[in-house]
């Protein structure tokens, strides 16, 4: 099957030399090629064969790669023509910038940077731990309207300097109202 858009997508890379693994997001997709940034590229070296898994919604598309050349914080890999897709129980992320909001928990507002989204949750960047299970309301303001959602902490891990947290959260909207713009600014980000 030909190649869907996989800009923004998350996607893992396996070294078939060693079984190493990467991961990290498609930043771009030209003519036989993807731009990747990744978390650490440290150790992949120009013509290592990998295999890529890019997730994408309900579905995860697969394909043997190499890598054409590295970049300060990622890579450029070749793209086939053809490309196997798989289905898949989760939905897939789309990597965003510039997306905020208030996280209302325990009597407190935390402000947020999202990171990435998807239909059932956001990965997201605050100020403060919250231990997996937190309950709390998030507020958001976006192009498509304002936003409520009822979330609930899945992860949440210390970044580097300890000051800033990783959150990962299970978003529920209610009403058919909320529901839409959630769904218009997922995808006017995936598009």
């Amino acid at each position: 099957m030909a190649a869907d858009r996989l800009i923004r997508a998350r996607a893992t890379l396996q070294r078939l030399s060693d079984s190493k693994f990467f991961t990290g997001w498609i930043l771009a997709q030209g003519e036989g090629q993807i731009r990747l940034h990744l978390s650490s590229a440290q150790g992949l070296i120009d013509g290592d064969k990998v295999n890529v898994e890019v997730f994408l919604e309900k579905r995860v598309a697969s394909f043997p790669s190499s890598v054409v050349a590295l970049e300060e914080s990622g890579a450029i890999l070749s793209l086939p023509s053809l490309i196997r897709y798989r289905p898949s129980e989760e939905n897939g992320r789309i990597r965003v910038q510039n997306v905020y909001g208030v996280l209302e928990v325990e009597g407190e507002s935390l402000p947020i940077t999202f990171v990435d989204l998807s239909t059932q949750g956001i990965g997201a960047v605050g100020g403060r731990a919250l231990p997996r299970g937190t309950q709390g309301t998030l507020n958001i303001q976006s192009p498509h309207g304002e936003m409520h959602a009822h979330v609930e902490v899945r992860y949440c891990k210390a970044m580097t300097g300890g000051t800033r947290y990783r959150l990962g959260l299970s978003a529920r909207f209610d009403g058919r109202l909320a529901q839409g713009r959630w769904h218009r600014l997922v995808q006017s980000w995936a598009a």
